[in-house]
């Protein structure tokens, strides 16, 4: 909007009596990046970032919110929230996702960011120092900026002459531009901020939980949140708050208009998990083999036990009793135009998760391919996409077409997976005990943590939210029963099997 026709509509709200209403204003900008295609994919910051936005919306903030975007759905998100927070009365910045410092200036990383060297930087990632001044810019009284993007930096060897090697640096205020600022960081500078093996973060769950109580001053409300993360992560991590607010602030007040949410529009691409380039033993052909319709998809590992069961029982009914508001989502958004088989996928819990479950597999199979072949898969893929929208809105015939597929790349990745080598779910670096060490040590072992955690993490956004606190907490017990193994390999081995087969039971 250029600088007369914003003078116009100053005037015309003006002589209208709403200026007053304007200036008055509460914009967010939500990005949540974790569909990374040349670095590690992360699994929580869209899910953060739709979380934060309708949190956001309900305490009164006009939120524009990007997902998976790439540069192009980035900065068309700052252009739209730039025009709403235009002299608003506070504004909130909210990214989820890869972060790297480079000589001390920080850098929000897109999906799509292939980055060779330094040079890259300021053509294929967002600069935080220029997204923060052009907010300067727009004049807000009151600007929140929150950074849960302080995973461990993924260019740290391609940028080895000039990259932070952990997390994101201190930011210090200007003088000139400090009062009504407010920059949280989701752990200290130059630290790593953990992804969580919930929906969320640890940071955004804390957040979420505080956010929005009505009057809680936004440094007490930090303070709450500090002590949250700091309990969550057992003393791992801490978050860091720089701040110039004059006065007290409270981001949610008693009464609020919910606002709506606009989402940037992003192109949809390939989800890829980063591994070694490996040698095919044999051309793969992509071709879904013709008896595949009659191959059940179904966990190969031995039964847990009777109380496991039992819980899973329990966790299958309230699925099933899941209420439209809390049906899980595919891998795409439910909004915009959709064929009738996307809107039948939408409008079904099962082949939701169905198709999340597909999407992970398609990402592990397609990061385990050498580059070559990875051209085919993705070409594959989209072939598969129509033949699936010919069933129409047809629940079986959907259901069916995913059940093959995942046949089917499961059998690629079966040819090639033993050359791969995966690290698990967790940093292998810091303090860890017996069981931690061996499964860091062991290929098969870290591969089969790196698979209980996706069914853990897709079981969990099956659930309605009442249940999903009792998969975490037995989820937590199995943990301790497995670390009872020390470095017993076989031990490791079956504690892994038949919680895959516990979680993997329900689908």
């Amino acid at each position: 909007m250029n600088c007369v026709i914003r003078l116009f509509f100053l005037a015309v709200l003006t002589l209208a009596g709403l200026a007053p209403a304007w200036a008055a204003q509460k914009a967010a900008l939500v990005i949540g990046n974790g569909a990374y295609r040349s670095v590690t994919p992360l699994v929580n910051p869209p899910n953060d970032a739709a979380d934060m936005a309708a949190s956001l919306g309900r305490i009164g903030y006009a939120v524009t919110l990007v997902r998976d975007g790439d540069l192009q759905a980035m900065n068309d998100g700052l252009r739209a929230f730039l025009r709403d927070a235009d002299h608003a009365d506070s504004v909130v910045i909210f990214y989820s996702g890869h972060g790297v410092q480079v000589k001390g200036r920080n850098y929000l990383i897109p999906v799509s960011a292939k980055i060779s060297d330094e040079l890259d930087l300021d053509t294929q990632a967002l600069s935080l120092d220029k997204l923060l001044e052009l907010v300067d810019s727009a004049a807000p009284k009151v600007k929140i900026v929150i950074l849960d993007s302080c995973r461990d930096n993924p260019l740290t060897r391609t940028l080895v002459r000039g990259a932070g090697t952990r997390g994101l640096a201190r930011i210090d205020l200007d003088a000139s531009s400090a009062k009504g600022t407010l920059i949280a960081f989701s752990t200290a500078p130059g630290s790593v901020a953990q992804d969580g093996s919930g929906r969320n973060s640890p940071f955004t769950t804390a957040l979420l939980a505080h956010m929005e109580t009505p009057g809680l001053d936004i440094r007490q409300m930090f303070g709450q949140v500090r002590a949250d993360v700091d309990q969550s992560t057992q003393g791992g991590q801490t978050p860091w708050v720089n701040e110039a607010i004059i006065g007290s602030f409270a981001m949610a007040g008693t009464v609020e208009n919910p606002q709506p949410v606009k989402t940037i529009a992003v192109e949809p691409q390939v989800q890829v998990q980063t591994q070694p380039p490996v040698e095919a033993q044999s051309p793969i052909a992509f071709q879904a083999p013709a008896d595949q319709a009659q191959t059940p998809i179904q966990p190969t590992f031995p039964p847990t036990d009777q109380s496991g069961l039992q819980q899973q029982a329990s966790l299958d009914q309230g699925n099933a009793e899941r209420s439209p508001e809390q049906q899980v989502s595919p891998s795409f958004p439910c909004n915009g135009q959709l064929n009738p088989t996307e809107g039948a996928i939408c409008n079904n819990a099962n082949l939701a998760t169905l198709d999340q479950t597909m999407v992970a597999a398609y990402n592990v199979t397609y990061g385990a391919l050498p580059k070559e072949m990875q051209a085919k898969l993705k070409a594959n893929q989209s072939e598969w996409r129509g033949q699936r929208d010919n069933c129409g809105s047809d629940v079986t015939c959907i259901g069916n077409s995913y059940q093959q597929r995942l046949g089917f790349l499961q059998n690629i990745l079966a040819q090639v997976s033993a050359a791969v080598r995966v690290p698990p779910s967790f940093p292998c670096n810091g303090r860890l005990n017996p069981s931690e060490r061996a499964i860091c040590q062991n290929a098969d072992l870290a591969r089969l943590d790196q698979a209980l955690s996706t069914a853990f993490k897709t079981r969990f956004r099956s659930l309605p939210t009442y249940l999903q606190s009792q998969l975490t907490d037995n989820q937590a017990a199995w943990r301790a029963t497995r670390d009872r193994c020390g470095a017993q390999v076989s031990c490791l081995q079956a504690a892994y099997m038949q919680r895959l087969a516990y979680l993997q039971s329900g689908q």
